[in-house]
């Protein structure tokens, strides 16, 4: 009985020694996948950035990347699920920077004016023809960006109106049911900027005027003050 105890505590001890060095090669190897994902990722970010989405193709890209078109397309198969990532990992990066905002903004106006700050950073980033680009010719990751507005920032802006009437510095008899959707429903049209295509005004101009009229209409007379404050455009 003892022999036979030895024999298969040394045989667990054999599976161990060569099952070890299997996790720890598939870990390094998940590990590498992942960063060369990113690098894609974010080297087509920037140069969609710079240049526009229809202006960089996937043959462009992989000489940017220094990989053969070939390995390129392993990573990933077309342009089109290219852009969802982006669009996906752009999503997630602002979801994470606006929940930092609320956290740590002393009140409901502060909140809207480093968010309207994140925003504008955002704007002056992205030349005017992506979501043109986006809306047109990949509706699947233009979805996502609709889906984030109309669910995550509708969210934040209701959240902003319950915590601005709690701090006194918003009205107290608004319908937060109401402003968030009528609020998340203008920043398409604004992205977008089909409206205002016949105007000289730049989207950040239109994102400034669009804030200061959202908040002109929801403030308190002590929140009002509070504008002029933080909103000194």
């Amino acid at each position: 009985m003892v022999n036979l105890s030895l024999k298969s505590l040394n045989s667990s001890k054999k599976t161990t020694k060569t099952f070890k060095p299997f996790v720890v090669s598939n870990v390094f190897w998940s590990v590498s996948q992942y960063h060369q994902m990113q690098n894609i990722i974010n080297k087509a970010r920037d140069l969609f950035m710079r240049y526009g989405i229809r202006n960089i193709t996937m043959d462009k890209l992989s000489g940017e990347l220094g990989i053969s078109k070939k390995t390129l397309y392993q990573k990933i198969p077309n342009k089109s699920q290219l852009i969802q990532r982006i669009i996906k990992t752009f999503v997630e990066e602002q979801k994470v920077e606006i929940s930092g905002i609320k956290e740590n903004a002393d009140h409901a106006i502060e909140e809207m004016h480093l968010i309207a700050e994140k925003a504008i950073e955002q704007i002056r980033r992205v030349p005017p023809s992506v979501p043109f680009e986006l809306k047109k010719y990949f509706p699947e990751s233009w979805s996502i960006m609709e889906d984030y507005h109309n669910g995550f920032v509708l969210e934040t802006i209701k959240d902003n109106l319950i915590r601005g009437i709690q701090e006194g510095l918003y009205r107290d008899d608004l319908n937060i049911d109401i402003i968030p959707v009528l609020y998340a429903s203008k920043i398409p049209v604004i992205v977008d900027g089909e409206f205002f295509q016949d105007t000289k005004l730049s989207q950040e101009d239109i994102f400034k005027e669009f804030v200061l009229y959202h908040l002109h209409g929801v403030v308190s007379k002590e929140g009002n003050e509070l504008i002029n404050k933080y909103f000194n455009y």
